[in-house]
């Protein structure tokens, strides 16, 4: 094709999305896969990182780049969004160690909240974060892996959205954009941040 192109995906709860576009805004192509949201037990709402957030980036990304005329080189930016706020540990290769925690949908760590907010109060977490903890809250599910798979936390690296995950294997660099770190109650501080 031989112009600049901007590829976009988006992973979300049950399909995934990717286009291409001109950096004016034209469409040049787009594509969707569906993908199996996993409820290993009941209140536990998961994702397999690899088929589904890696996967269907790296999909979709080949789907878009069948396109007539669009070659590799045409591709002048990448922007990944998805899902969010769920959990991810990784080790320092960037691979999952277990499977992706989802946001709000996911009650596991319904103890933890209560944990987390008996040790520090719910005003000093509210006045240090702008929110409360709630399911959809990073920090309780972190909490809940080190109790429950404790060596599941030991040997994770970093702990990650979906985003930070497909980031971090295109790049590798572990990076955190703000209204992603804003979401990982109660362990961001938007004051100082």
């Amino acid at each position: 094709m031989g112009q600049d192109l901007l590829l976009g995906i988006d992973i979300g709860t049950y399909e995934s999305k990717g286009v291409l576009t001109t950096p004016q805004g034209k469409v040049i192509a787009q594509a969707t896969i569906a993908h199996k949201l996993l409820f290993p037990r009941a209140g536990w709402a998961e994702h397999d990182p690899e088929l589904t957030w890696w996967g269907d980036f790296c999909n979709l990304s080949k789907q878009l780049l069948a396109t007539e005329s669009v070659s590799p080189s045409d591709i002048k930016g990448v922007g990944v969004s998805a899902i969010g706020p769920d959990v991810l540990p990784i080790d320092e290769n960037f691979n999952p160690l277990r499977m992706g925690i989802l946001y709000g949908v996911d009650t596991r760590a319904v103890e933890e909240i209560d944990e987390l907010n008996a040790i520090y109060g719910e005003d000093t977490i509210f006045n240090a974060t702008a929110n409360t903890l709630s399911s959809q809250s990073t920090g309780p599910k972190i909490l809940w892996i080190k109790k429950n798979e404790p060596e599941v936390y030991k040997k994770a690296r970093w702990f990650v959205d979906a985003t930070t995950f497909i980031v971090a294997r295109l790049t590798s660099r572990v990076v955190v954009d703000h209204f992603s770190a804003g979401t990982m109650v109660p362990m961001y501080d938007p004051w100082k941040n």
